[in-house]
């Protein structure tokens, strides 16, 4: 709140205690116990001589200070709703405090498994109410050239050319951060938690004859059962398990070579092997046979 004071001449009469002068918020900063008899030269090089005149003048500076104050003092902030979410869900980000078609540049950046830099870039223009929300406006120009939610994070490149993305090890979440630029610079920031696995997911490790995990979604007894196999890269496929787990499937990742003590190569694997880890599955309490 701002309070101004402004003291000249002044011989005081005393007096019955006045009300409080109403502002716009609430009762005036300042509340005179007697009534003052005020007499000054001039005010802004015009001259006056008035009981309360600068009373008068200072509820009219206070009034506009009030009524024009909030609509100068605009914050630009980007935020992103929910800002934690699995992997393949969607998150709404929005910009807001922006002039009226004012073009601004949002940027992505994400960190991967492996260390590796990715990012993306586009420029939106502000409607009429000063807001850009990626849920409904495509970019002007940038990374991506569509309308969508997420479409930063899946047009997103890395900074070496060479790189593969590497998802965050051990089911880990990732983080995204979001940067709202306005004539090439940062004035807000926000970030996105991505979640690989959905909360509650059981893990059950697989030993002996078969080497996997086994992951139990957490709600419901029984679940529809899926059996999840790599490719050539060999070992446990864990994303993909986890992911299937997450949307409603009791999902085993099975590793059948270059994992522990099975083949390091994809040579000679005995069919045999998967008809066991169908088997197991069957017979398992949480695994429908249907």
């Amino acid at each position: 709140m701002l309070r101004v004071f402004l003291y000249s001449r002044i011989r005081k009469r005393e007096s019955k205690v006045p009300p409080a002068i109403p502002s716009c918020g609430g009762a005036f900063p300042f509340r005179p116990y007697r009534r003052f008899e005020v007499e000054c030269a001039h005010f802004s090089g015009v001259g006056f001589h008035s009981r309360f005149s600068f009373v008068k003048h200072l509820l009219l500076v206070a009034v506009c200070l009030c009524t024009s104050g909030p609509a100068v003092l605009r914050a630009q902030t980007i935020e992103v709703t929910p800002d934690r979410v699995l992997v393949d869900e969607s998150a709404t980000i929005r910009a807001h405090g922006l002039q009226p078609n004012e073009r601004i540049y949002i940027k992505a950046e994400l960190t991967d498994g492996a260390g590796e830099q990715w990012t993306s870039r586009a420029e939106f223009v502000a409607d009429a109410e000063g807001i850009v929300d990626l849920s409904k406006q495509a970019p002007a120009n940038g990374s991506y050239n569509e309308v969508s939610a997420m479409g930063l994070v899946w047009s997103m490149r890395p900074t070496d050319n060479n790189a593969t993305y590497r998802p965050p090890h051990d089911l880990g979440s990732q983080m995204v951060a979001f940067h709202l630029l306005r004539s090439g610079q940062p004035v807000s920031s926000t970030r996105l938690e991505q979640h690989m696995i959905a909360e509650g997911v059981r893990q059950i490790k697989v030993q002996g004859t078969l080497h996997g995990v086994l992951f139990v979604p957490a709600v419901g007894e029984r679940h529809p059962g899926v059996l999840v196999l790599g490719g050539s890269e060999g070992g446990l496929p864990l994303q993909k398990a986890a992911w299937l787990a997450s949307h409603g499937f009791a999902a085993l990742a099975l590793a059948y070579f270059r994992y522990e003590d099975l083949p390091p190569n994809l040579e000679a694997i005995p069919l045999e092997y998967f008809g066991r880890a169908l088997a197991w599955m069957l017979q398992r309490p949480d695994i429908t046979h249907d």
